[in-house]
């Protein structure tokens, strides 16, 4: 590595480091475990950047890359990989249950989620159907009973919170801390090696002066204005979606579908720390 650019890679790797070694510290995980996990983490991300350079993947191309053994580069490629969290999977399908329902013509009206029989035409058990993939109606409805955001009355159901924020569990937690961090370091990745033109959007405001009498104050109104910014993207999004699963199962040349996500985090420390 070059000596110049030595320092500012430490730094950056260290700020990245230090929350998530304060998690797994929580979690009772030793720095071998860690040790581990970067292992494997490098033998993963080599073989992507093996396979997008247009080079073959081998134990001994991925132990020149990563500097691993060809030893160890074959016991974690013989190891079984975890696929994606079946929590984050839920997640994004309930987020995309709700959409349709507040925005929906068939489910909704005037941006508004209308109140559903739960069986028949147009009623929930025909909602979860068409936009939750493989979820049954009954464990949808449990969950987002227990989320706060559907209210049952009689056979209707009524849509009363169209954000989802579920009742976590510790792995759900686990699960949701990867993926968000994730996204984002995908896309800070994604603008420092493309050109000004293709790189994504990825702003954020800051103030080391707020007076501390006015974060309650502020930590709602961004809440506020937060929580109906993301509804209004959930709503575009929802109108741009391809055909339901039925019609892409009949037609698989037809449209392609890509995943899209805009997050929004607050953050807030005293001034010293935030100059650190």
């Amino acid at each position: 590595m070059d000596m110049q650019i030595q320092s500012p890679v430490k730094r950056m790797a260290l700020k990245i480091l230090r929350p998530l070694v304060r998690m797994l510290i929580r979690q009772g995980v030793a720095h071998r475990t860690l040790e581990d996990y970067v292992r494997e983490a490098y033998v993963l991300e080599g073989e992507e950047e093996l396979l997008g350079n247009g080079g073959k993947v081998t134990v001994s191309s991925l132990a020149v890359l990563t500097g691993l053994s060809r030893k160890e580069v074959k016991r974690i490629k013989d190891s079984a990989a975890d696929g994606e969290e079946g929590d984050a999977a839920q997640r994004h399908r309930i987020v995309r249950l709700l959409g349709a329902w507040s925005n929906h013509p068939d489910f909704s009206e005037n941006g508004e989620g209308r109140a559903l029989p739960i069986q028949g035409e147009q009623s929930f058990t025909e909602l979860v159907k068409r936009f939750s993939g493989d979820m049954t109606p009954v464990s949808t409805l449990s969950l987002l009973e227990q989320s706060g955001n559907v209210l049952r009355v009689g056979d209707e159901l009524f849509l009363i919170k169209k954000h989802y924020l579920p009742v976590q569990t510790p792995t759900q937690q686990l699960a949701l801390f990867g993926t968000d961090v994730n996204e984002l370091m995908q896309t800070i990745i994604h603008n420092l090696s493309s050109k000004h033109q293709e790189r994504w959007f990825q702003r954020k405001v800051s103030n080391a002066q707020v007076s501390v009498d006015a974060l309650a104050a502020f930590k709602q109104y961004a809440a506020e204005k937060s929580m109906a910014l993301l509804e209004d993207y959930d709503e575009w999004l929802s109108k741009h979606e391809i055909s339901n699963q039925a019609q892409r199962e009949s037609d698989p040349q037809g449209e392609a579908a890509a995943y899209v996500t805009v997050g929004i985090y607050y953050l807030e420390t005293p001034k010293q720390e935030s100059e650190s």
